[in-house]
């Protein structure tokens, strides 16, 4: 019976030692600094520093790593590793030797998720590009360049790539520098692609509003000559010409004059001689505008041919004066341009008893015929007195 008695204590020990030994583990990521404190090197300042450890940290993820706590070192921890679990940790005994052994899922899920853990997004590979530039404005009927710039993943600008457009009036075109012209009014979506030899590709777009011709010379003179965009919009005017004085100027690329605005292309720069007007061409030849055109008030008039006098002037002879009886006297009454015919031929106009007659406008006593007249009877008869 007492052998029976040993056998059975003995068996009840080993089937209760893993309970008694889950019993005495203790959790280092939950367990206070008394529970701590009851481990073998385990001091209350070293407890405080594993409790300052996992709250800074986060909770360990094995139990090896309390050694990154200060203080405790490979020695420490091999005295007490039989002693700690972290959670969800299970224990194996080979003999009398009592292990933490920690299986992976429980590893994991106490880990705290860490950058270095989570999925990130894979790094973004460079691409080839191409600039093209961005929005603007063309004039209807007016060849516009279309110019492009292509570069490959590493930056370096590529000329040989194979480069097209769409400019979304039905025409395209290839090259990296095209002209072309819109014919109707409206907004047009272009876009741009460039193929390189190494298989990289690239593609942009922007849109192109094809507006009137909405421009005016204002000034032609020795200073330049100015131009006004009567536009809201920005005007292109990319290989435009300026003609005055018989010579031609050509508007650089990329020249573009705000909606609204005023410029003038100084002579300076264009050597433009000034003239009376001048025209501003299209990159094509083609006349858009000339000026500038005068307002009417000040434009020279030139003056009209002298109207035909309406009645000759008559010359004034011996036109006796018509004359009216006043209470004072006889007076002439001329009409005023005859009067002054009369004045500027020294005439002048008075009563016939009162006024003499200016030498040369009366005839002398004489040669009247009355007068030789009256002077033979005047001598018939002083020749009859004689005689008698």
């Amino acid at each position: 019976m007492s052998h029976l008695r040993y056998v059975v204590i003995g068996l009840t020990l080993i089937l209760c030692a893993p309970f008694v030994a889950h019993a005495e583990l203790i959790n280092i990521n939950t367990a206070d600094a008394a529970a701590l404190d009851t481990l073998p090197g385990i001091g209350p300042s070293k407890a405080a520093a594993i409790i300052d450890y996992r709250t800074q940290q986060g909770p360990f993820a094995v139990i090896a790593d309390i050694q990154n706590v200060s203080g405790i070192g490979p020695a420490t921890f091999a005295n007490i590793q039989s002693l700690i679990t972290v959670s969800g940790s299970t224990q194996s005994t080979t003999g009398n030797t009592t292990a933490a052994v920690t299986t992976t899922s429980s590893t994991h899920t106490a880990s705290p998720v860490t950058v270095s853990e989570t999925a990130t997004a894979p790094p973004v590979t460079p691409q080839a590009r191409i600039v093209a530039g961005t929005d603007r404005t063309s004039i209807v009927g007016a060849d516009a360049l279309y110019t492009a710039e292509v570069y490959d993943a590493g930056g370096i600008r590529r000329t040989d790539a194979a480069v097209t457009w769409s400019f979304g009036d039905g025409t395209s075109g290839t090259g990296a520098s095209v002209a072309h012209a819109y014919f109707a009014q409206g907004d047009y979506a272009v876009v741009a692609e460039a193929v390189l030899k190494n298989g990289e590709h690239a593609s942009t777009s922007f849109v192109v509003s094809a507006i009137p011709v909405m421009v005016r010379i204002d000034a032609v003179s020795s200073a330049g000559i100015t131009i006004h965009n009567s536009d809201t919009h920005t005007l292109d005017l990319s290989g435009w010409q300026l003609v005055s004085g018989g010579q031609l100027f050509t508007i650089p690329a990329n020249t573009r004059m705000l909606g609204d605005k005023t410029i003038t292309f100084a002579s300076q720069v264009t050597g433009l001689l000034p003239a009376a007007s001048a025209e501003l061409r299209f990159p094509s030849g083609v006349r858009a505008v000339s000026g500038p055109i005068a307002p009417v008030s000040t434009q020279t008039m030139k003056p009209s041919p002298a109207a035909p006098a309406l009645s000759k002037v008559q010359t004034v002879e011996t036109i006796p004066s018509a004359v009216t009886s006043t209470s004072h006297g006889t007076e002439a009454v001329v009409a005023p341009a005859a009067k002054a015919s009369l004045a500027a031929a020294g005439a002048a106009v008075e009563t016939a008893s009162t006024t003499p007659s200016a030498p040369g406008t009366q005839k002398s006593f004489l040669t009247s015929p009355w007068s030789w007249g009256l002077t033979s009877v005047l001598l018939m008869s002083a020749g009859a007195f004689i005689f008698l």
